[in-house]
C-alpha cells in the first residue's frame, strides 16, 4: 500500500506470468496452510495500519474497501468452509472485531461496495438475522441459474427466502437473449442489456473453453435504451478450431457478463457446424465442429 498510493499509473498485463496449483493433494499450498481466523487477524491489523496515516477519503476508501468487501465479508461468509463449519458463531465475532475499525470513519464504508451482495448481507449481519446471511450465501452458490427482475430498467436477482427490502438484489450489469438467426452467411443475434454500464460495452469476447489464450473479441453495437446486435461473418467463425467457446460481452475494459439464453441455434457452412446454445447457467456458448 505504501507504493500504491504514490503510484501515477498502474498497467497490467493478459500474458500469463504464473501458474497455480489448485490439486487436491497440494497439501503446501498457502491456502491450504491459512487459518481464517489468523489472515482476518492479519486484515484487522492492516485496516489499523492504513487508518493511522489519515489519508485523503478517496484513497483511504479505496483501499479499505478491498479489505472490508473481499477480504471480509467475502472470504469470511462466501466459502464452503463457512457452509460446512459448525463453529459460525466464531466467524460472527470475528466479524464485529472488524466493524469495530470502521467507527472513526468519516463516511459510510458499505456504500463503496463493488458487489450488491455484500452490502444486503451486511445489512442483515447488523440486524441479527444471520440465519439470512448464512441462506444468501447458500443461495448464491448454488442457484446458477437465479430468477431475474427488471424494474425501472434496471436488473435484479430475486432471493425469495429473504423479505423485503433485501428479496430483490441489484445487479450491475445483465444481458438478455433476444432472437438469432443464419442469413447470407452471416450468424445475427440480438439482446437486451440492462445494468449501469451499457454505454462503456466495446465487443463480444469469444474464448475456447479449454485455452484462455485462445480468444477473439468481435465488434458489438449496443443503443441507449440497451438493445444490441452481433453479427458475425461465418467465414470468420470457419477459422476458429473445433472446440467450444464461452460467450462474454466486455465492458469497462476488462468487465464481462454472459447473454443468458434459452434456445438453440445451429448451421453447416464449408463442411463445419457452428452450433450457437444454451450453456447448463443459461448463459450463450458456440460450438465448432
Amino acid at each position: 500500500m505504501d507504493v500504491l498510493i504514490h503510484c501515477n499509473k498502474i498497467s497490467t498485463t493478459k500474458a500469463p506470468v504464473y501458474y497455480l496449483n489448485r490439486f487436491d493433494d497440494n497439501n503446501a499450498s498457502l491456502t491450504k496452510q491459512t487459518n481464517i481466523m489468523e489472515k482476518t487477524d492479519s486484515n484487522i491489523k492492516v485496516i489499523h495500519y492504513i487508518l493511522q496515516k489519515n489519508l485523503e477519503p478517496e484513497k483511504e476508501k479505496m483501499i479499505l474497501n478491498r479489505l472490508y468487501e473481499f477480504d471480509s465479508i467475502t472470504r469470511l461468509f462466501n466459502t464452503g468452509h463457512f457452509q460446512k463449519t459448525k463453529l459460525k458463531p466464531l466467524y460472527y465475532t470475528k466479524f464485529n472485531e472488524i466493524l469495530k475499525t470502521t467507527d472513526g470513519l468519516r463516511y459510510d464504508f458499505s456504500e463503496n461496495f463493488f458487489n450488491p451482495l455484500n452490502k444486503v448481507a451486511y445489512q442483515l449481519f447488523k440486524e441479527g438475522k444471520t440465519k439470512q446471511l448464512e441462506k444468501l450465501f447458500e443461495w448464491e452458490k448454488k442457484e446458477k441459474v437465479k430468477k431475474v427482475l427488471i424494474k425501472d430498467n434496471l436488473p435484479y436477482h430475486v432471493a425469495p427466502f429473504l423479505e423485503e427490502p433485501y428479496r430483490n438484489i441489484r445487479v450491475p450489469m445483465l444481458a438478455i437473449f433476444k432472437e438469432d438467426h443464419f442469413y447470407n452467411n452471416k450468424y445475427y443475434l440480438d439482446f437486451m442489456v440492462y445494468g449501469d454500464f451499457i454505454d462503456q460495452i466495446t465487443d463480444v469476447i469469444i474464448r475456447d473453453r479449454e485455452d484462455v489464450n485462445l480468444e477473439y473479441s468481435i465488434p458489438v453495437q449496443v443503443n441507449r435504451s440497451g438493445h444490441g446486435q452481433l453479427e458475425v461473418d461465418l467465414e470468420l467463425l470457419d477459422q476458429l478450431p473445433s472446440s467450444s467457446y464461452a460467450m462474454f460481452l466486455r465492458y469497462n475494459d476488462y468487465n464481462k457478463i454472459n447473454i443468458r439464453k434459452l434456445n438453440e441455434n445451429q448451421i453447416e457452412y464449408q463442411k463445419r457446424d457452428f452450433i450457437f446454445y444454451t450453456t447448463i447457467h443459461s448463459n450463450v456458448g458456440l460450438k465448432v465442429k
